[in-house]
């Protein structure tokens, strides 16, 4: 539909009038929400069509800022403006953007409607009270800790510092200190508590206790995003988003080093010995369900969408169990298991329209090797310590934690990207 563009006296009418405006306005609201890039580009083409837009409309999104240039003819109009780098996802504004998009011809609203809906989709109020984010992510951080195998004990340490770090992160964040900053502040904070609570004779798994109140700080979302990005030729977006959670696990990596620096605390050696079958598969499956609904309240979903985040948090870590069961490597069973909840996902999208891609991310975040991590980073700060002492064993452990870590990172980003980029090929993603 061309829907012609009118005058009016009104200062404000007249600039949202503007259809490069709107347009710009729409892609800054994608950006914050963390929308993948194509989503972004193909939603701008489809209201700047709406809109009456005969010439061709081209979006470049960079890391803090978004860029829409409209050519139609020898005329060329290009606005840019710069939006805060986000590091979260907004599942409401992305699906109220998408709903919007779909229905344009349907509901044929005027530009004024246009900026008045981009204007309360940005500014909504969350959907969830403070004290349900803050249960969300305390639940979120024993999830982590049954995934990891952790003890009874170690459930309720991970449960309080987490919401200790996430509590004191906010406080800083809202009182406008540098992100990385407030989240290095809180890291401490919280991990010192957790060596402090786990220091008792009776907490088995003390690394579990102390590293799974971090884990949900780890964003896999500018992770897969950025790997997404990369592979559909989006080069620039794609590395600075990547840069995010690079610098995101060194922020974690220094906490841990100056707490574990400071304190010194005797951890258990040895790997932590999972459940038996079948309560192996039965804990870590509603374990990394809850955890996928968790992350999805902190991500501002609503409510009746959460069981969707339920099922495809189960079906990854199902399938994970599974195909470990059956004497595959963790790697085999990350990897397949992405791809389960994914292929999930794209099927659930298509019916509810929740966007398909944060919908298999925080299926598979759950997975990541906290314990894995932990040990490896514990491996690199202790030869860091002893200089030409390293022992030809020290460095082998070490290396097959960090190694296996970083495959598991791999698994966790690569395929759900490969299975969205085979399976959800449709022309257009709004």
């Amino acid at each position: 539909m061309n829907l012609p563009l009118t005058s009016d006296p009104d200062v404000r009418t007249e600039f949202c009038l503007n259809r490069t405006e709107l347009c710009l306005k729409l892609a800054g609201l994608l950006f914050s929400g963390s929308a993948s890039t194509q989503r972004t580009m193909d939603s701008v083409a489809r209201l700047y069509h709406y809109l009456g837009g005969l010439g061709k409309i081209t979006v470049l999104v960079s890391y803090d800022a978004v860029t829409i240039s409209e050519t139609n003819g020898d005329t060329r109009s290009n606005r840019i403006s710069r939006f805060p780098s986000t590091f979260t996802a907004n599942i409401k504004a992305l699906m109220e953007v998408s709903s919007f998009l779909r229905g344009l011809d349907r509901n044929n609203p005027t530009p004024d409607e246009v900026w008045q809906f981009l204007e309360n989709a940005g500014s909504g109020k969350p959907v969830y009270r403070l004290h349900w984010q803050f249960l969300a992510a305390g639940t979120l951080g024993a999830c982590y800790c049954a995934i990891n195998s952790g003890d009874m004990l170690s459930l309720g340490i991970s449960f309080v510092c987490t919401i200790v770090i996430f509590g004191l992160r906010r406080l800083l964040l809202d009182a406008g200190m540098n992100f990385y900053a407030a989240t290095l502040l809180g890291l401490i904070t919280g991990i010192s508590l957790a060596v402090l609570f786990s220091s008792s004779d009776g907490v088995a798994t003390k690394s579990v206790a102390i590293v799974s109140p971090t884990l949900f700080l780890i964003p896999a979302v500018p992770m897969v995003l950025g790997g997404m990005d990369i592979l559909r030729g989006h080069n620039g977006i794609g590395l600075a988003r990547l840069a995010t959670p690079f610098m995101m696990l060194l922020t974690l990596f220094l906490g841990l080093s100056i707490v574990m620096g400071m304190f010194s605390p005797a951890l258990e050696s040895g790997a932590i010995a999972p459940p038996g079958w079948p309560w192996f598969l039965v804990i870590v499956t509603v374990a990394c369900a809850t955890g996928s609904a968790m992350l999805a309240i902190l991500f501002n979903s609503p409510h009746n969408y959460l069981p969707l985040f339920f099922l495809c948090g189960a079906t990854t870590w199902g399938v994970h169990a599974f195909i470990m069961h059956l004497g595959y490597s963790p790697e085999a069973g990350t990897f397949l298991g992405a791809v389960a909840s994914t292929v999930i996902a794209i099927l659930l999208s298509r019916r509810t329209h929740v966007d398909c891609v944060i919908l298999a991310m925080l299926s598979v975040i759950p997975m990541v090797p906290g314990y894995l991590t932990m040990r490896g980073a514990r491996g690199i700060a202790s030869m860091a310590n002893l200089g030409g002492e390293i022992s030809l064993a020290d460095l082998s452990e070490t290396s097959h934690f960090v190694l296996k870590a970083l495959l598991i990172f791999t698994a966790i980003i690569l395929a759900p990207v490969f299975t969205l980029l085979v399976l959800d090929r449709r022309s257009q993603r709004i």
